[in-house]
C-alpha cells in the first residue's frame, strides 16, 4: 500500500479512542481504590524486586536471591516510580496498571481502524469489546506484568505494519525497541523476535540487500539487552531464566486448555456445555465462511492474508509457543493470564473475517452501508456477554485479590 494513500484516523475518531481509555483506566482504578493492586506470588516478587531497585540494592527478589524468573523492565518500571516521586511499588501498581490499560484500549483502537476502516462505528465496538475484555480487564487489576507486555505487543504489532508499508529507518528502529522491551518484560517475548524476522523476509517486497541490512539491525536491537541480561543469569544461577520443574500437564492437556479458555473469550459457556449447539454453531460458521471464500477467487484473497500476516504470525507463533513450552516446563495452566497477550489480535482477526464473509455474501443484494449497520447491531448484542462478566469480575475485585484483600 502506498503510504501516501492511507487512510488516518480523523480527530473525532481519536477523541473517541481517547474516551474509552480514561474509561478503562477509570474502570481499574476504582476497583482497585481500596486494597490496591491483587497480589499473588509473582506480585510479591515484583514489589519485593522493585523496592531492592529503588534502594540500590538491585535486581534481588524479596528472598535476597536474584531476580531469575522473570526479565527486569516491570519492577524496573515500579521502582522508577518510587525513585522520583517516592511512591511505593505496592501503591503505584494498580495506578501503572490501570495507564497501561488505557493504553490498551487507545493502542487497539488505531489497530481496529486499519483493519475495519469502511466502518467507524465498526472499529469503535471492537474498541469496546477490548474495553470489557475478562482477560485483559484480569489481569490489569493484578500487580504482573501483564498489561506491560501487551501495551509493548501491539505497539509491535502496529509498527511492524507501518514499517512494511514504509521500510523507513524511523520505524524499524521503533519496531525493534518495541520487541527489545517486550523481552525485558516477559521472557516469552523472544517469539516476537521470531516473528519479527519472519515479516521482514516474507512481507517485505524490497530487494533481498535492502532487507537483510534491515533484518541485521532489527536482531541485534532486539537481542542485545535481553541477551545481557540472560548472560548475566548464567553467571549468577548457571542457568538462562532460573531453574525450572517439569510440566505436569500433557501436550493434549494443555491444547484442551487454551481452546477452553479462547472460547469461552466469545461464546457464552450455556452453549459451551451443550455439545450439540456448539456443533450447530460451527458447522453454521464454516458453511458461510465456505461460501464466502467459494464466491472470491484467490487473487482478491490474497491481499486479505497479506495484510492480516503478521497478526495470524504472532497469534499461531504465540498459543503454539506456549502450549508446547507449557509441556515440558512447569507454568500455571493456561487460561487468561498466560493467553491475555493473544486477546486483541484474535479478535481484530475475527472482525475482519465477519466483515469480509458478510460483505462477500451480501454484496449483490446489500448496499456497504446496510452491511455496515448489520455489522455492528450484531457485535453490540454480543457485547452483551462479555460486559456482564467484566462487570460482575471489577466487582468482585473491589473486595481485593489474593494477599490484597480485607480479610
Amino acid at each position: 500500500m502506498n503510504s501516501e494513500n492511507r487512510i488516518v484516523p480523523s480527530v473525532r475518531y481519536r477523541l473517541s479512542l481517547a474516551i474509552l481509555s480514561m474509561i478503562g483506566a477509570a474502570t481499574i482504578l476504582l476497583s482497585t481504590r481500596y486494597y490496591g493492586a491483587g497480589l499473588s506470588p509473582d506480585s510479591v516478587g515484583y514489589i519485593a524486586t522493585a523496592r531492592h531497585i529503588a534502594t540500590g540494592i538491585g535486581a534481588v527478589t524479596y528472598d535476597g536471591t536474584p531476580l531469575l524468573f522473570q526479565p527486569p523492565l516491570y519492577p524496573a518500571l515500579l521502582a522508577t516510580i518510587d525513585y522520583v516521586f517516592g511512591i511505593d511499588p505496592l501503591s503505584s501498581a494498580h495506578v501503572v496498571n490501570a495507564t497501561l490499560f488505557g493504553l490498551i484500549v487507545y493502542l487497539s483502537g488505531l489497530l481496529l481502524f486499519k483493519h475495519l476502516k469502511s466502518s467507524v462505528a465498526f472499529a469503535l465496538l471492537g474498541t469496546v469489546s477490548v474495553l470489557v475484555a475478562v482477560p485483559l480487564i484480569r489481569v490489569s487489576l493484578m500487580a504482573w506484568s501483564e498489561p506491560l507486555f501487551i501495551f509493548f505487543t501491539l505497539l509491535y504489532l502496529i509498527v511492524s505494519e507501518s514499517y512494511l508499508e514504509k521500510a523507513n529507518t524511523t520505524s524499524l528502529l521503533l519496531l525493534s525497541l518495541s520487541v527489545a522491551l517486550a523481552c525485558l518484560t516477559r521472557y516469552i517475548g523472544v517469539i516476537l523476535i521470531f516473528t519479527g524476522v519472519v515479516s521482514i523476509l516474507l512481507f517485505r517486497r524490497d530487494s533481498s540487500r535492502f532487507n537483510f541490512r534491515h533484518l541485521f539491525i532489527f536482531v541485534f536491537i532486539t537481542t542485545f539487552f535481553i541477551g545481557m541480561w540472560v548472560i548475566r543469569n548464567y553467571f549468577l544461577s548457571g542457568t538462562f531464566f532460573g531453574p525450572r520443574a517439569s510440566s505436569i500437564y500433557t501436550l493434549s492437556q494443555n491444547v484442551s486448555f487454551a481452546l477452553a479458555t479462547l472460547s469461552s473469550w466469545y461464546i457464552p459457556g450455556y452453549i459451551l456445555e451443550h455439545r450439540s449447539t456448539l456443533m450447530l454453531l460451527s458447522a453454521t460458521i464454516g458453511f458461510l465462511v465456505g461460501l464466502s471464500v467459494r464466491g472470491n477467487d484467490l487473487k482478491k484473497m490474497s491481499p486479505v492474508l497479506f495484510e492480516t500476516g503478521p497478526l495470524l504470525l504472532f497469534v499461531i507463533t504465540y498459543v503454539g509457543f506456549l502450549v508446547v513450552s507449557s509441556t515440558t516446563t512447569a507454568y500455571d495452566q493456561i487460561g487468561d493470564r498466560l493467553l491475555s497477550p493473544v486477546f486483541v489480535p484474535i479478535t481484530v482477526l475475527l472482525l475482519i473475517l465477519f466483515s469480509k464473509v458478510l460483505t462477500s455474501l451480501a454484496q449483490q443484494r446489500l448496499s456497504q452501508k446496510h452491511i455496515n449497520i448489520l455489522l455492528t447491531v450484531a457485535i453490540a448484542v454480543w457485547l452483551i456477554y462479555p460486559a456482564n462478566i467484566a462487570i460482575s469480575t471489577t466487582t468482585a475485585m473491589s473486595q481485593g485479590y489474593g494477599y490484597s484483600n480485607e480479610y
